[in-house]
């Protein structure tokens, strides 16, 4: 994503490096018992993946999911010696990028922790999948890739609609003596 204006993104003034906000990375998985950590550049893509040993369906089970912080390119002006002059270039900014990501799994973590949603909901699409021709991709890639195939989705099955109503009454009017009036 190319930013014009980067005073508009958040965490734009950030002093934090991005290797400063990796180690924080590792630490946030580290206080929640995540202890196998991997950050790879592959092909000049940053990849952040962890094994996470979750209960499935009563049984134990090594879970791998994968993130990668947003490809943010930022206008800067350098010196071009062939031109002689300065020029507008879009560089990464791997701190913001980074700092983004923290932030992320930070507020999806913690609401794992708290229980508004549970780690199925929150990680589903980042949940790392072995393919059938060996490739491992990300399940909501995955998915991304087979609902681009019209007859594989013709093929899904719709899903059944279920709703959760939470009525709110208003406050019951009572008496001194806490009846209902």
């Amino acid at each position: 994503m190319i930013i014009n204006n980067p005073n508009k993104l958040p965490y734009h003034n950030t002093k934090i490096p991005a290797s400063q906000t990796k180690m924080d990375i590792i630490n946030l998985l580290n206080s929640l018992g995540i202890k196998d950590i991997q950050m790879t550049t592959y092909h000049g893509m940053e990849l952040l993946k962890f094994i996470w040993t979750l209960e499935v369906n009563g049984e134990k089970k090594e879970v791998h999911f994968g993130f990668s912080p947003p490809e943010i390119l930022i206008p800067r002006k350098t010196w071009d010696r062939n031109l002689g002059r300065t020029i507008k270039v879009n560089v990464p900014d791997d701190a913001i990028s980074w700092r983004i990501l923290w932030h992320l799994l930070k507020n999806k973590l913690w609401g794992i922790k708290y229980g508004v949603e549970s780690v199925e909901q929150v990680f589903m699409s980042h949940l790392m999948i072995t393919k059938q021709n060996g490739e491992i991709k990300q399940l909501g890639e995955y998915v991304k890739e087979l609902a681009s195939n019209a007859s594989v989705l013709s093929q899904l099955p719709s899903p059944k609609e279920e709703r959760k109503v939470i009525i709110v009454a208003p406050p019951e009017k009572t008496d001194e003596d806490g009846n209902i009036s």
